[in-house]
């Protein structure tokens, strides 16, 4: 028997990316280990459609965000996001980059994402990440 990841551990998932390339190699990695995902392709529709999928009672449990992005940049859109819904609402942001430099990481672990995944993007990295994203959303007291 196989083991799909999205059947063991169900995620509703946004990802917020511009390049077309990463996010068609995102979208598939995320088909492969069994789910279905939404893509936006800026800050600011990534912030929208957070919004919009918590008003529609279908939250996103988990946010694959970029760093830089049009519109928005992905550290804004995450503190937007943040700001604009109560603390038990967060969906979790793994930070997706290139740029994981010392600085950006404090950035991150400051505003309270819950991991960073470096690119080139690799299908063991996310499927590491969000087995650890829905065990810490389902161990919480």
């Amino acid at each position: 028997m196989v083991d799909i990841l999205g059947q063991r551990c169900p995620l509703h998932i946004l990802i917020a990316e511009d390049n077309q390339l990463n996010w068609r190699i995102l979208q598939r990695i995320l088909t492969k280990l069994g789910y279905d995902s939404k893509v936006v392709e800026n800050g600011l529709d990534a912030v929208d459609e957070t919004e919009a999928a918590l008003a529609a009672s279908r939250p996103y449990d988990l946010i694959l965000m970029d760093i830089q992005m049009p519109k928005m940049d992905g550290i804004t859109a995450t503190q937007e996001i943040f700001s604009r819904l109560p603390i038990e609402q967060h969906p979790l942001v793994v930070i997706v980059t290139a740029n994981a430099t010392p600085e950006y990481i404090e950035i991150c672990e400051k505003l309270g994402t819950h991991s960073l995944v470096t690119k080139p993007i690799d299908k063991q990295r996310i499927a590491d990440a969000l087995e650890r994203c829905y065990q810490d959303m389902h161990c919480k007291t």
